[in-house]
């Protein structure tokens, strides 16, 4: 068995195990879509890498053809996206995917011996009109297949953007349900894609920009990573998430909105004096449990102890005092913070995890946002409060 074989064989079991997680979890379909969609991204992938995989070799009426795949990677990447985070997805998406292969379809046409010369970089012996129409083909094909990837990094940029706006609205502590690991897998996949286009834009000039199989090793590694990723990864929202922030407003995938904005909330049926019994309850069950020191408190936790629906807090900490659970809560503990600097000599770490912070660093920069100085530099200052 080669290095070659042993490799496919690596990245099918990966794949396979991915699929199975899948069907394990038939009761989590977000996460199965988002499972799918990974499995097929690395799986097309593989495809596509297959030329450089097997030394080039591919039988010449299949060369060319593998390039088809590319516009429908960052698509799926951003349904993999869609998945996690609960965001409804269009059948659009295979349309932008599907469109570049039209404009390829001139340069798939040719003979087969024309393709391989001109993925070489040489001249073909083909008529002018030809030729041009093949070259011109894979020209527009490229520019396609760019404006898909930057459509779909665009796409993905707005979407973290809402996951984290709707992360502030159901946990009191930063990390929990982030997606870290996402970003670092799309940047380096987006990397990836680059030196890809690169050398092959260099080998129509003529160009190697990379020797040997380092490339084609790198990739693998990326590939299988992938396959790792797809078995570990978990849903970064609780499934009581749409439920919490809909308060029946037909919505329920919408995110959350940013703080001091007004949602829509129209069809929740409560009025500005319903909204403000709500706040005079939460206030009332935070001093009472001190519940802010909980690193752990999510929404539906508050929710609980205050005996209203998780969506009903939202919306009146939204409407009513302009902040997300995130803010009102680390607010709470940054109050309570201030207290134990002035009453105590205890070091910061101990009070920002007495307070509910899991972190210095964490610490650290909410009370710089809420201060304007560091905790120490507080303490030294000894404001009157």
């Amino acid at each position: 068995m080669t290095a070659t074989d042993i490799t496919a064989l690596s990245i099918g079991i990966g794949l396979m195990a991915a699929f199975a997680l899948h069907l394990r979890r038939r009761d989590r379909p977000r996460l199965g879509a988002a499972l799918g969609a990974l499995a097929l991204f690395a799986l097309l992938l593989t495809l596509f890498l297959l030329p450089g995989l097997a030394g080039n070799d591919l039988p010449g009426w299949l060369t060319g053809w593998e390039l088809l795949l590319l516009p429908a990677l960052p698509i799926l990447l951003r349904r993999y996206l869609d998945g996690l985070t609960g965001t409804a997805a269009t059948r659009r998406d295979w349309l932008w995917a599907l469109a570049p292969g039209v404009l390829l379809l001139p340069f798939l046409l040719v003979a087969p011996a024309a393709r391989q010369a001109l993925l070489a970089g040489d001249v073909p012996d083909l008529a002018p009109p030809l030729l041009l129409a093949a070259v011109v083909s894979v020209g527009l094909f490229w520019l396609a297949w760019l404006a898909v990837t930057l459509a779909s990094a665009f796409a993905i940029a707005i979407r973290l953007r809402r996951h984290r706006a709707r992360l502030a609205a159901i946990y009191s502590t930063e990390g929990r349900g982030d997606l870290r690991g996402f970003v670092v897998t799309a940047a380096l996949l987006g990397g990836i894609f680059l030196v890809q286009l690169g050398e092959m834009i260099a080998a129509g000039f003529g160009v190697e920009l990379l020797s040997g199989r380092a490339d084609d090793l790198f990739l693998l590694a990326v590939i299988f990573g992938i396959a790792v990723h797809g078995l570990t990864v978990e849903p970064p929202l609780p499934e009581w998430v749409d439920d919490a922030l809909s308060v029946d407003d037909g919505e329920p995938d919408a995110p959350a909105p940013p703080a001091g904005t007004r949602p829509a909330y129209a069809r929740s049926g409560l009025a500005d004096a319903d909204l403000d019994r709500i706040l005079d309850r939460l206030d009332r069950s935070m001093a009472d449990g001190q519940l802010w020191a909980d690193p752990m408190l999510t929404l539906k936790d508050l929710a609980e102890a205050a005996s209203v629906r998780p969506g009903y807090l939202s919306q009146a900490l939204n409407q009513r005092r302009g902040v997300s659970f995130f803010d009102y809560v680390n607010g709470l503990r940054i109050d309570a913070a201030c207290d134990l600097l002035l009453q105590s000599d205890r070091t910061a770490l101990a009070i920002a995890q007495e307070v509910g912070f899991n972190a210095k660093s964490t610490f650290n920069a909410a009370f710089r946002k809420a201060r304007g100085m560091s905790p120490s530099a507080w303490r030294d200052a000894r404001p009157e409060e």
